[in-house]
């Protein structure tokens, strides 16, 4: 089942975006990823995807986010968070793709 997944990230853009490009998934998006929007808010940013299932977001955060997101964060001498913030899973039913 198609999901928007959507966190509140207590981390600056910069930081999201720097993360973003050590895992290179601007140029290799993450199976299962079908599209990604990062929004900043007063405490952080407002992270809103759209995944192929629960599931492979779950596998991708566990297998890949997690633990380079912590190495990212020691390697600048930031104590990583404990945890991500629980995603919100939000059912897709009607999902247009542009050209």
């Amino acid at each position: 089942m198609t999901v928007l997944v959507e966190m509140d990230m207590p981390m600056p853009r910069e930081l999201i975006e720097a993360l973003g490009d050590k895992m290179g998934v601007h140029t290799k998006a993450p199976e299962g990823l079908v599209s990604h929007v990062l929004s900043e808010t007063g405490e952080g940013c407002h992270v809103m995807d759209i995944w192929d299932s629960p599931e492979m977001f779950e596998r991708f955060r566990d297998s890949e986010l997690v633990p380079q997101m912590m190495s990212f964060l020691q390697e600048r001498g930031m104590t990583p968070p404990e945890h991500l913030p629980d995603p919100k899973y939000t059912p897709v039913y009607d999902l247009v793709r542009g050209s």
